[in-house]
């Protein structure tokens, strides 16, 4: 179960995640908590990428448009 908060500190938002992962014996195996909070920052990051990005009315992204971004 995850738990998503936002925050307002002043001219800044916060977004808090928390959670908790168990996962299954094979996903054990494969899937370590340090691998899914990369994966978590990872998406946020991009995601705050792209919402400044509209913010500032920059243009897509080529790769975006062609939807071949890495």
């Amino acid at each position: 179960m995850f738990t998503t908060r936002i925050v307002a500190q002043g001219a800044v938002t916060r977004v808090e995640v928390q959670g908790t992962f168990v996962p299954t014996w094979l996903a054990a195996t494969v899937i370590n908590t340090n691998e899914v909070e990369a994966q978590t920052r990872r998406q946020y990051s991009e995601l705050r990428a792209e919402i400044l990005r509209r913010k500032n009315g920059e243009p897509t992204p080529p790769c975006i448009v062609k939807k071949d971004c890495p």
